[in-house]
């Protein structure tokens, strides 16, 4: 492991209470090593976390890398107040209409981290049974000034309020991986409601684990899904209880089993300090460099089991099932397949796509060989290569 990666890791360990930063290591974070640890988490939105840190450690000076660190600290509060704040309203207005609903990802994990601005999030994650989807939606719009008009997507509506808030609505957690939508598409089975008289449910300890493992899958084989959920993996683990024969069982319906393993097995090296295995070495070289949302090397590297010939072919010509995901309304007029190509053809002519299509194009032209082949061997490891698509 790189000593840069090895700091940063040491950091997050103090930050997580599972180890203290070494003394021996404070005389590395000098400035030059400041800035490249600044890059590296801010570009997996981590940074706050590493800046609480060095600011224990009476590290951070003044200088411009210091002064970018506790912006990043206090831009995180202030996320984590304003979501907070919204999520309050947002839940007081579906109580009072007796509307159930599940909340998701950060809205539920922060809570298990040391301080709830650790874990920020861009939006607000809840989930409701389609058949409630339109007058939540109704009763949300009226109850709090929106900015725009609901926007649809595959799983869920977008609904943005007055002050930058952005509420994902989700009428589904499927994946459009059939392995793993055949136990999502279950998930009101697995709740009930958090405390007598509320409308608002918690998933059981189990589903909620297998969520988190099967939405990071969904993102690790698009290009990258970052650190933060191992992060997030990690605390459930360390911070609830689950029973290890529900999760399997789960796991392995959804072809998962492998995936989990190693991913827990990295989470204990990266929070607990624990030996690299092969796999989860190349796990890491794999996801630091990609950030959050994953890298557009990654996502061509993902698909290493096709030919370049092929992989641009499904890019210019998306299948029927991608391509509702960007347009859902095709779903209910499939017919309009050739106009909803076309439809987004056109839509890359604009600036930031067209140079995202370019870049992608010559980042597969770019691809070696063997780097194809380390990936491929990487994802049949993991079982991702076996998932039905």
């Amino acid at each position: 492991m790189e000593m840069r990666t090895t700091l940063l890791f040491e950091l997050f360990r103090d930050a997580l209470g599972t180890a203290s930063f070494p003394q021996e290591h404070l005389s590395l974070l000098n400035e030059d090593t400041l800035r490249a640890l600044y890059a590296v988490s801010k570009g997996h939105d981590l940074a706050q976390i590493v800046a609480d840190t060095l600011g224990k450690l009476h590290l951070l000076q003044g200088n411009e890398v210091s002064q970018k660190f506790l912006k990043q600290q206090m831009l995180a509060v202030y996320r984590y107040e304003r979501m907070n704040a919204a999520y309050q309203k947002i839940c007081a207005v579906l109580e009072q209409e007796r509307i159930p609903y599940l909340p998701l990802k950060g809205s539920v994990i922060r809570t298990l981290y040391p301080e709830p601005y650790y874990r920020t999030s861009c939006d607000i994650d809840l989930l409701v049974k389609e058949e409630h989807l339109e007058t939540a939606i109704r009763v949300l719009s009226e109850a709090i000034e929106t900015e725009k008009e609901a926007e649809r997507a595959y799983h869920d509506v977008s609904l943005y309020f007055k002050g930058g808030v952005h509420l994902e609505l989700h009428f589904s957690i499927l994946e459009n991986i059939p392995s793993m939508d055949g136990v999502l598409s279950r998930v009101w089975e697995h709740v009930s409601p958090e405390s007598e008289g509320l409308s608002r449910q918690k998933m059981t300890e189990e589903f909620f684990l297998f969520h988190q493992i099967a939405h990071a899958a969904y993102h690790f084989d698009k290009g990258g899904c970052g650190i933060r959920p191992f992060l997030d993996v990690f605390l459930i683990l360390q911070k609830t209880n689950h029973d290890e024969k529900i999760l399997t069982a789960l796991l392995e319906e959804a072809r998962l089993s492998s995936f989990y393993r190693h991913f827990v097995a990295l989470a204990r090296v990266w929070f607990l300090g624990e030996a690299h295995t092969a796999i989860t070495a190349q796990m890491e070289q794999y996801l630091l460099g990609a950030g959050v949302y994953g890298s557009f090397e990654n996502r061509v590297v993902t698909a290493a089991a096709e030919s370049r010939g092929s992989y641009l072919l499904k890019r210019i010509f998306p299948s029927f099932e991608n391509l509702k995901k960007t347009y859902p309304k095709l779903a209910k007029l499939p017919i309009l397949y050739p106009f909803y190509v076309i439809k987004r053809w056109f839509s890359i002519f604009n600036g930031k796509k067209r140079k995202r299509a370019v870049n992608e194009i010559k980042a597969s032209m770019a691809l070696t060989n063997e780097k194809k082949d380390d990936i491929t061997a990487l994802f049949d490891t993991l079982d991702l290569r076996k998932q039905e698509r």
